[in-house]
């Protein structure tokens, strides 16, 4: 039995969704999942106003996430009526992931006013991805980065979880050694195509299981996810080296300084990136051109299974 459509504010009768234990607690709407799946005020109030209005307009039945590519546009349904998508995007949207919408009716009208709201939805999507994008690289921007960075932090805080194979995360904030000097000697539009070939880079190796950003100015930032420390670190020092080896027009050789945290349960955003932009701050002091994670310099104290959890300087019981 499918649960009831729980989205009280959208009110749409007779509309239910299909349950799917991997994507959402037992019990809850799917719905309610996907809606909050991007964590984003923006994209949030874009999917419930749409589906709000076709549920009062059309014969909505049914509401799942379904995998992209297991149906096609307009593919029949059992029963009559046929099956349409919305895409799923955003920081924390799902990889592969689409919500299909069920519309009763066989009628041409009905599909036709579907489609127009559906390209709607997608103009208005367009508009906030642009918003989130740094014109140059094209990576995400500081906007995009600190809605997945609350995300992630929220999500380890219900979970209570950490440094698990399901859900690790660390976070490295990345800077250009001596990019100043760069821009002084080459001139910016060799410093512009140093910025747009490291976002390649990124691209690259922190692709589609990790996000990268550009935090601003020389500077960027990726949230990546590993088994352990131990396996972070290999990512970093595999793009540091591959940035070391690449032979950037005009410039030659660019290097990298990285420094990385683990993202822990009870530990604020700010706190995160303090702490990140601590271990930065040492590979910049140790030469630059190299990693350092922040618990080699914390010690063991950094460890979480260590002691209380906090919150900044709070404590979380």
């Amino acid at each position: 039995m499918t649960p009831p459509f729980a989205l009280s504010a959208l009110r749409m009768e007779g509309l239910h969704v299909t349950s799917s234990p991997s994507v959402h607690a037992k019990g809850a709407s799917l719905l309610d999942s996907a809606v909050a799946l991007t964590r984003d005020t923006e994209r949030a109030a874009l999917h419930a106003g749409l589906l709000r209005t076709l549920g009062e307009m059309l014969p909505l039945s049914e509401v799942r996430l379904a995998e992209r590519g297991e149906l096609a546009p307009g593919a029949p349904a059992i029963g009559g009526g046929s099956w349409h998508l919305l895409p799923l995007r955003g920081p924390d949207a799902p990889h592969g992931k689409e919500i299909a919408v069920h519309l009763g009716s066989d009628s041409a009208e009905d599909v036709s006013v579907l489609h127009g709201f559906l390209r709607l939805y997608r103009n208005f999507l367009a508009v906030i991805e642009e918003s989130e994008r740094d014109r140059l690289t094209q990576l995400r921007n500081r906007r995009a980065f600190d809605l997945r960075l609350d995300g992630l932090s929220a999500q380890l805080i219900r979970s209570r979880r950490h440094a698990t194979a399901d859900n690790a995360y660390w976070l490295a904030l990345i800077d250009i050694d001596h990019f100043k000097s760069i821009n002084d000697r080459y001139g910016h539009l060799y410093g512009d195509e140093v910025l747009i070939l490291l976002a390649q880079l990124l691209r690259q190796h922190f692709g589609e299981h990790h996000d990268a950003y550009r935090y601003g100015g020389e500077e960027f930032a990726a949230l990546i996810s590993a088994r352990s420390d131990k396996g972070a670190r290999q990512l970093l020092e595999r793009f540091r080296a591959a940035v070391e080896g690449t032979e950037f027009p005009g410039v030659k050789q660019v290097t990298v300084s990285i420094g990385y945290a683990p993202l822990e349960p009870g530990k604020a955003p700010p706190v995160i990136i303090e702490r990140a932009d601590r271990a930065l701050y040492e590979a910049k002091g140790r030469g630059r051109n190299r990693v350092v994670d922040v618990n080699a310099l914390l010690g063991p104290a950094a460890n979480p299974d260590h002691g209380p959890r906090e919150w900044g300087d709070i404590e979380l019981f």
